[in-house]
């Protein structure tokens, strides 16, 4: 009895590991097959929001701002400040902080803001 448990728990398990990983691989598969590079830069933006794989941001982004972007979701739609560093625009960069200090309650984020008003905004939003 204890064994047919363990074996069914096992298979659950299984099931749903296989799942995500098809899940995964389907939405990139999906994007490359997108017409047009805006359409498929805009599928692998969203793939990002629900696979949480960073190498999309880095190997399927065609520039600097499309990366900027995607980090940015990848950071704000899972609360990982550590890809808020990989954007290059220092608006951005700053906006991705605040946004996750305003979501999680982290007032330290906002010691990541450069500019002297936004960190101030920051500060005054999150301590609220």
């Amino acid at each position: 009895m204890m064994k047919s448990k363990l074996l069914i728990g096992l298979l659950i398990v299984g099931i749903v590991l296989v799942s995500g990983c098809i899940t995964q691989l389907g939405v990139t598969d999906r994007c490359s097959g997108a017409e047009g590079g805006t359409e498929r830069t805009l599928c692998y933006q969203n793939a990002v929001k629900t696979t949480k794989d960073p190498s999309i941001c880095e190997t399927k982004m065609p520039g600097t701002p499309e990366k900027n972007v995607c980090y940015s979701n990848l950071a704000i739609y899972h609360n990982g400040p550590k890809y808020c560093e990989k954007i290059t625009g220092t608006f951005q960069r700053e906006e991705c902080y605040y946004k996750i200090a305003m979501s999680t309650g982290e007032i330290s984020l906002c010691e990541n803001i450069e500019t002297e008003s936004r960190k101030e905004m920051c500060l005054k939003h999150v301590s609220t």
